[in-house]
């Protein structure tokens, strides 16, 4: 996967330190209609970043993310405490 341009920039206020990567990532967004079920729809315009945020955070992406991150060699180990029936006493 290519590297995305961002365009830093430090916040100000009462956090110790903030940043944004990009100061727009919605170009545009225009209002075409409701769909089958009553939702309105839009046709938004993002900046190649914003495209990769909104692709991350949505419901219906999840595959994306999983064909593109890191898969372990091995499983997690579970940080949960065994249940009362699994321990040796």
């Amino acid at each position: 996967m290519a590297a995305v341009k961002i365009d830093p920039l430090k916040l100000t206020g009462p956090s110790a330190d903030g940043y944004v990567l990009e100061r727009q990532h919605t170009i545009s967004s225009e209002f075409i209609g409701y769909d089958s079920n009553g939702h309105a729809q839009f046709d938004t315009k993002r900046s190649e970043l914003g495209e990769l945020v909104f692709r991350l955070t949505g419901v219906t992406e999840r595959p994306w993310i999983r064909s593109r991150t890191p898969q372990r060699s091995s499983p997690a180990r579970s940080r949960e405490p065994p249940s009362r029936g699994e321990r040796d006493i």
